[in-house]
């Protein structure tokens, strides 16, 4: 689903699963984009905000990096539950938002909506959904300090062909999966070498006798070279063929690496 489906069911799950009349802040998603982290937040207020249902504690009134850290340290097994309620009056709030939005693959992200009770400090929902890797998704990302442009199709194809040769399409671009191809092809080209270098020749075990009749010996070994001769060149033909199979398609499983450093809200 888009980011904004996603954002408006994780509004009605906690809408259906949080008593009206709740106090709520919404205190951090976390991700690598602080434009896209903002993003959700802002519209996660505006959407609770709409449902009329909850009081919603302003964002410019907390302090969200000193409600993080509290929040983390609240969350251990070594604070009492006077100390918890006492985080909670100080945001003014009964239950706060938090959650977090990570990449799945090529082509979605991964967003998590958490709802906790302040009181108890326990979950009183976990909305989880899969994100779109759309145009939006990708101007709210490319937007932030942290960019992340990923590769294009036409790249993606252009590296699968170069892969042919032992996977230096990805090599070259840091992919570690490249060597993975360039193993395969090196073992499959060592068995189909091995294969075709070996020459069994009938006529080896060709004999003539006192009489000029033609007779063979060790005729079970020339059988025997030459069925070996046909396992090493199949098998290796196999392999070679599995190695430039896999480096046409790990090229769309790769992911560009960030360009600055992580960048948390």
């Amino acid at each position: 689903m888009t980011i904004e489906t996603a954002i408006i069911n994780a509004v009605n799950d906690i809408s259906n699963n949080v008593p009206q009349g709740t106090v709520i802040a919404v205190i951090n998603i976390e991700s690598d984009y602080i434009n896209l982290s903002n993003y959700i937040i802002n519209e996660l207020n505006s959407n609770l905000f709409n449902k009329r249902l909850f009081q919603i504690v302003p964002r410019n009134t907390i302090n969200i990096e000193a409600a993080k850290i509290e929040f983390d340290f609240q969350m251990s097994d070594h604070v009492s539950e006077s100390s918890q309620k006492l985080f909670g009056q100080s945001l003014g709030a009964d239950t706060i938002i938090t959650g977090m939005i990570t990449r799945e693959s090529v082509n979605s992200y991964r967003l998590i909506v958490n709802a906790i009770h302040l009181e108890s400090f326990t979950y009183q929902t976990i909305y989880n959904s899969s994100i779109q890797y759309n145009r939006h998704l990708q101007t709210l990302i490319s937007g932030s300090n942290d960019f992340y442009l990923n590769y294009t199709t036409g790249e993606r194809i252009g590296m699968g062909g170069l892969n042919m040769f032992f996977g230096i399409g990805s090599i070259s671009q840091k992919q570690q999966f490249g060597w993975a191809v360039a193993g395969l092809e090196a073992i499959g080209i060592t068995l189909l070498t091995s294969g075709l270098f070996m020459n069994p020749n009938l006529e080896d075990y060709k004999r003539v006798d006192y009489y000029g009749n033609v007779y063979y010996v060790n005729h079970r070994q020339y059988v025997k070279e030459f069925e070996t001769k046909q396992m090493l060149i199949t098998t290796g033909a196999i392999v070679v063929g599995c190695g430039i199979v896999l480096g046409y398609i790990i090229p769309f499983f790769h992911n560009k690496p960030r360009k600055s450093p992580t960048l948390k809200q």
